[in-house]
């Protein structure tokens, strides 16, 4: 099979290789074209049931991290999420410690504050990932 090579650029003006984006409005506008032709590409890439798979795993997989991380004593916020959650930690937790362990296993977490942490998953989420999350939030418990 051959490999299909897909050129995504963004730009304000058309033959222009640097933004001059500088109103919020224009921001939006630029982002939301962005985020379109993304959609068109991984639509004509992975096609809709393909798109539909890759949906279903990602959610699967943070549903599974979310239900592990709150059964380790945690909080989970997010009322409603698909790829991203936000935790709380239990006060006997040190953000600088979980912080440390999971540098140790090169995962990069957002440190919301002292007491939150968020985490995303994607497509790109497998198996062996989820379970080096994991460990991160089993060993910052000791």
């Amino acid at each position: 099979m051959q490999g299909v090579n897909v050129r995504f650029e963004c730009h304000c003006r058309p033959g222009s290789n640097t933004s001059n984006v500088n109103e919020p409005h224009q921001i939006f506008v630029l982002l939301k074209h962005c985020l379109l032709q993304w959609l068109v590409c991984m639509l004509f890439y992975h096609g809709s049931e393909g798109l539909k798979n890759i949906s279903l795993q990602i959610h699967s997989y943070t549903y599974a991290l979310a239900n592990l991380i709150t059964s380790l004593g945690y909080k989970q916020l997010n009322r409603n999420y698909f790829d991203t959650l936000n935790i709380e930690l239990p006060l006997t937790i040190s953000i600088k410690e979980l912080e440390a362990i999971a540098l140790q296993k090169e995962i990069n977490f957002r440190y919301i504050d002292q007491d939150h942490v968020g985490i995303s998953l994607d497509e790109t989420t497998n198996l062996k990932d989820l379970n080096d999350i994991a460990f991160v939030f089993c060993r910052s418990c000791r």
